[in-house]
């Protein structure tokens, strides 16, 4: 899933600094968006990880961490 997130974000021209979100309080934003997807509250969540678009060699290292 987050390949493709990433992959999204990438064509928007942005990226999700995924290093600094904790799994749990992403899952339960995720889940919260499911259920109420007309708040926004997944898209308040990424907002503080937001970053620029990096190299491609950049976010291919994020995921090998």
């Amino acid at each position: 899933m987050l390949i493709v997130h990433t992959e999204l974000c990438s064509r928007a021209n942005f990226s999700i600094d995924w290093s600094s979100s904790k799994k749990m309080d992403y899952l339960q934003a995720l889940t919260q968006e499911l259920k109420t997807p007309d708040q926004g509250l997944l898209d308040g969540y990424f907002k503080p990880l937001i970053r620029k678009l990096p190299e491609l060699r950049q976010q291919l290292e994020q995921f090998g961490r």
